[in-house]
């Protein structure tokens, strides 16, 4: 459904689907308040329709905006054996035997490599 023609009325649908009252919403979109026409402006099958493909579109916008942040937020197993290896990388780099040990331990974990050779 398109923007509704009249502008006050499409003011009123929008303002309906934000979660203002009818009552406010028939103020607010530049009408003289009065509660039992915003009530009445509310249950048109025009400003009712409106306002469902107005949820409808913010709620996709939502659900779209939330699939694409928690697509970023995804911590893999191989994303922290890379993030080890490269640690690992800096540790010798830097000389830093402790963290490098830290580090190479943390790949042997992420990997599903336990234990110690020297054990057997």
């Amino acid at each position: 459904m398109p923007t509704l023609r009249n502008p006050r009325c499409e003011c009123f649908a929008q303002l309906l689907a934000s979660g203002k009252s009818a009552t406010d919403a028939y103020e607010l979109a530049g009408y003289k308040r009065n509660s039992g026409n915003g009530s009445a402006m509310a249950r048109t099958p025009e400003i009712k329709d409106r306002a469902m493909e107005i949820n409808a579109e913010a709620f996709e916008q939502q659900r779209v905006t939330a699939a694409a942040a928690a697509e970023r937020c995804v911590i893999t197993r191989q994303g922290l054996i890379e993030m080890a290896v490269e640690i690992y990388a800096q540790a010798k780099e830097a000389g830093q035997t402790a963290a490098a040990v830290a580090a190479l331990k943390e790949i042997g974990v992420l990997s599903g490599v336990h234990g110690c050779a020297l054990s057997r």
